[in-house]
């Protein structure tokens, strides 16, 4: 395999609490060496002036996979997201956000499911949390993975329990796609971001008529 299976693609900006958090969450899984080299890190500073920029590189330096980039123009979030998104050297795009973190094994988790379903698209459950616990959990609300064939067979999986699932299908942290997917879709997320504000990673699933494989990720 040339260059990393998944890219970990975080846009920030003045969250370097939030980041580091998000980022420890991530590196304590890298004790397994073999994810080094399956996953790299790319984070995008929208000219943050906070800390930001410091808790980025002392990851950095410990870590060969995790790449920092420093915006030179200002973005709105799209912007970032597909800033972000085409920097990424994985096949696959994991848009995360900069205040949510991995839980434990998550990314061995979804390694498994993209080499073994190879689908176009994962889904990733959830759970939401405060600065003191977790307040919900299994946001999804299923208990085996899913594997779905076309985009009928998402919606249909969405719409059976539309008012529990619908709002969490929405968080940016919940979506990995295939790189070549969102890159050949650059035209149409630009034509949308012209003058909406819409996530870019929403666009080649939902505004397309390309029909797409997906996993739903169990674990949240």
């Amino acid at each position: 395999m040339d260059g990393p299976l998944i890219s970990v693609c975080i846009p920030t900006f003045n969250r370097a609490n939030f980041l580091k958090e998000c980022l420890g969450s991530l590196v304590v899984q890298f004790n397994k060496n073999e994810l080094i080299d399956k996953v790299e890190i790319v984070v995008l500073d929208n000219m943050s002036k906070d800390n930001t920029e410091g808790i980025v590189k002392e990851y950095a330096d410990r870590y060969k996979n995790i790449k920092y980039y420093k915006d030179t123009e200002n973005r709105n979030i799209a912007g970032g997201q597909i800033e972000v998104g085409m920097l990424a050297k994985g096949s696959y795009i994991w848009f995360f956000s900069d205040d949510d973190k991995h839980s434990e094994n998550a990314l061995t988790t979804v390694i498994d499911l993209i080499e073994n379903n190879k689908t176009d698209v994962l889904f990733c459950n959830t759970s939401t949390f405060n600065s003191e616990k977790i307040i919900s959990k299994n946001n999804f609300k299923i208990n085996k993975d899913v594997v779905l064939s076309s985009k009928k067979g998402l919606f249909s999986f969405i719409s059976n329990h539309f008012y529990s699932r619908d709002f969490f299908f929405t968080f940016m942290s919940c979506y990995i796609v295939r790189r070549s997917l969102f890159e050949n879709s650059m035209s149409l997320i630009g034509h949308y971001n012209s003058s909406l504000d819409l996530f870019p990673f929403h666009i080649p699933i939902y505004y397309t008529e390309s029909d797409f494989t997906f996993t739903v990720v169990s674990d949240p």
